[in-house]
């Protein structure tokens, strides 16, 4: 595939929502001068123009169901022809959330178009440091909701203080 700047996000925790975390993210990218061309996992218009008004561009959509690699390659490339990098946004965790439809893989969208891998974790209900399953191959993980003041995640020893 032709150098294109280019990841997904997704969460690996059913209910979380990453758009907060990926909006910061896509911003810190845009203060650097990147256009960000954002693309949505699978044909899901939830979150469709949010994510527009941050990057200034619309999402386009992928989706490893109803496409064929090459198609998906195809899109993501034209897709980026006006923008410095793409950025696959969805979800990592194959459970579905109460009243989502199966669809999609982002994990499949990874491997067809090597995405390296960011797994937004929501720390909040994560006790001693213990977080949920990640993404096999995750390269990053972006934490979110770390609570302000707790020894458990300010790298002191509780025990030892």
């Amino acid at each position: 595939m032709p150098h294109l700047p280019r990841f997904a996000v997704g969460t690996v925790q059913s209910g979380v929502d990453s758009r907060p975390i990926l909006w910061a993210l896509i911003e810190a990218l845009r203060r650097d001068s990147l256009q960000v061309q954002s693309f949505l996992w699978r044909a899901d218009f939830s979150g469709y123009r949010e994510t527009a008004t941050v990057t200034g561009l619309n999402p386009r959509h992928l989706d490893s169901w109803l496409m064929t690699p090459e198609m998906c390659r195809e899109v993501l490339l034209r897709g980026s022809q006006a923008a410095d990098v793409a950025v696959v946004q969805g979800k990592f965790n194959p459970a579905l959330d109460a009243g989502e439809a199966a669809g999609g893989s982002l994990e499949t969208l990874c491997e067809w178009l090597d995405l390296p891998r960011l797994a937004v974790v929501d720390v909040s209900p994560v006790r001693r440091c213990l977080l949920p399953p990640r993404p096999e191959r995750a390269d990053g993980l972006l934490l979110d909701r770390v609570p302000e003041g707790d020894p458990a995640w300010s790298g002191k020893d509780p025990d030892h203080s």
